[in-house]
């Protein structure tokens, strides 16, 4: 292995854990929602959501990062896949190229809705109110729909999601 690549090895790591940074910021601010925040600063919490959601977006599809794992891809730090860098470089590969798919339009779109969805959904429980959670519930249904299409799927949009969570599986193995 050559000093070159391991030197884009490291950038990519370094990379990566920016972005796990801003990711566990975004995580603790959706916990802070959900548990201590002030009804009232809920727009805020919103705008700043969305922000953070474009923010990792950008960091995910960064050219420069393609480029990276373009580059490791073929590399002999590649060939072991059950190695730790073989991991990496496999799991982050996958990851950039579902990202590059979505809009980033489309992932604030989502973090908005998500989070307007949390605050509704709370005052409708408390108050037995489903109906007034069904026009945000439709949104985020339609955003979800839209992202599914756009990472693309063999026969169910669920499986665009499902990826996620279960990588390779579909509905049809669930």
């Amino acid at each position: 292995m050559t000093d070159s690549i391991q030197t884009t090895f490291d950038l990519m790591c370094q990379h990566l854990r920016q972005t796990a940074l801003l990711e566990s910021t975004e995580h603790l601010l959706g916990w802070d929602e959900r548990t201590l925040m002030p009804a009232a600063a809920g727009e805020h919490r919103a705008d700043q959501m969305t922000l953070l959601a474009g923010m990792i977006h950008r960091q995910k599809t960064d050219p420069q990062l393609g480029q990276w794992l373009d580059e490791l891809h073929a590399s002999p730090l590649a060939e072991e896949r059950h190695s730790d860098a073989g991991t990496v470089i496999r799991q982050a590969k996958r990851q950039f190229e579902k990202m590059t798919k979505l809009p980033q339009a489309l992932v604030e779109q989502l973090a908005r809705a998500a989070i307007q969805g949390q605050q509704i959904w709370e005052k409708a429980r408390a108050n037995d109110d489903y109906a007034s959670f069904m026009p945000i519930l439709k949104e985020i249904v339609h955003l979800k729909r839209q992202q599914a299409d756009a990472i693309g799927y063999a026969e169910c949009r669920y499986d665009a999601l499902l990826d996620d969570y279960e990588p390779g599986a579909t509905s049809a193995d669930v």
